[in-house]
């Protein structure tokens, strides 16, 4: 195992930069997800890691060691893709100890290593088949076996759930949770799904526009979100966002067609023009409720339901447990916690303390 620190790490392809200046630190053992929209640069991110591109600046370095300059294979890490990367032609027990026979490792240490790997993924009645015989979860699972018999010092994880239906994506997200706490090997994923972030993470960081937009566990990003960015992009579904005007007292946001909202203490900013954030569990029914909302659809998944309408002129979907009596067409009255507010100024989309 081993620390991975990024130092102004840097991307430009041509005029077009994929990543801006980038520094981060990943201690011994932690499980490290990169998350953004498509097009954010983590996985640019992920391949100079891994050896597959090269920064145009900055340092990369893995157990205090500089890697810019050494090949993938002198890096000590092991890489599972999207599309697995299977040898098709080899039968799984091959595709495990492929690797291993190109470094010369003796048979009895690839054999004690292949039974590891397989006890380890439920892999043992498999060994002796092909990767057209197997189902999407069992060659993800020998993906990951190939990489587990490196014993590196490093995993990188580059989408590899994304091609899996979403009760396999559910079950191989559970494994792979399961599989860290057991090797406890210094990991970084990459996903542009957040569901997989907030449950696989011990801290995710947040990209957008090749940098990073917040570091921290998945209960702070999603309770004290840095941006606008952030807390329209971490939740299912997002934060609901509004624009309001900042009172004279600064501690009154008014929303238009809606009721103000009183805050419990001024905002120091010289901003008036404000973003007001309310998760959507946060809004809670209220027949004497200060806000009322028109409900345009409702969606019954069972466990809650979700609400859309509209609060004032702007969007708004409110989360509620169990299977919620309201339908489209009603109105509903709704209370708003001042604990439950996250103001942002709108020029900057940052977030604004109390």
């Amino acid at each position: 195992m081993a620390t991975l620190e990024l130092r102004q790490v840097t991307k430009s392809f041509g005029d077009t930069t994929a990543l801006q200046p980038t520094s981060l630190a990943i201690p011994d053992g932690e499980f490290v997800v990169l998350v953004g929209p498509s097009g954010c640069g983590k996985t640019t991110l992920l391949r100079m890691i891994a050896g597959l591109e090269t920064p145009t600046g900055g340092d990369i370095l893995i157990g205090e060691r500089r890697v810019n300059d050494l090949e993938p294979s002198a890096r000590d890490i092991a890489m599972v893709f999207q599309n697995y990367a299977l040898y098709p032609h080899m039968k799984v027990r091959d595709n495990l100890t492929y690797g291993l026979r190109l470094r010369g490792a003796d048979k009895a240490e690839i054999a004690r290593r292949v039974q590891w790997a397989a006890g380890l993924l439920g892999l043992g009645d498999l060994l002796d088949r092909k990767p057209s015989a197997l189902s999407g979860g069992q060659r993800q699972r020998v993906a990951m076996g190939r990489a587990i018999v490196r014993e590196p010092q490093l995993f990188l994880f580059d989408e590899p759930l994304s091609n899996l239906d979403a009760r396999l994506r559910n079950h191989m997200r559970v494994e792979i949770k399961q599989l860290h706490q057991r090797l406890k090997t210094t990991t970084v994923f990459v996903t542009h799904d957040q569901v997989e972030a907030m449950t696989l993470a011990q801290r995710v960081v947040v990209m957008n526009q090749g940098r990073i937009e917040q570091v921290g566990t998945p209960g702070e990003v999603y309770a004290k979100p840095s941006s606008v960015f952030v807390a329209s992009f971490l939740g299912a579904p997002g934060m609901n966002l509004f624009e309001a005007e900042l009172g004279t007292d600064r501690a009154t946001l008014h929303i238009a067609q809606a009721a103000p909202l009183r805050l419990s203490s001024p905002l120091d900013t010289a901003e008036r023009a404000l973003i007001v954030g309310i998760r959507p569990e946060a809004l809670m029914p209220d027949d004497q409720g200060a806000w009322q909302m028109d409900i345009v659809l409702r969606e019954a998944l069972g466990a809650e339901t979700m609400l859309h309408g509209q609060i004032g002129n702007q969007p708004c979907v409110v989360r509620l447990a169990g299977d919620a009596p309201w339908h489209e067409g009603q109105r509903i009255g709704l209370r708003v916690s001042n604990e439950a507010l996250h103001v942002f100024d709108r020029a900057s989309g940052v977030r604004i303390e109390p």
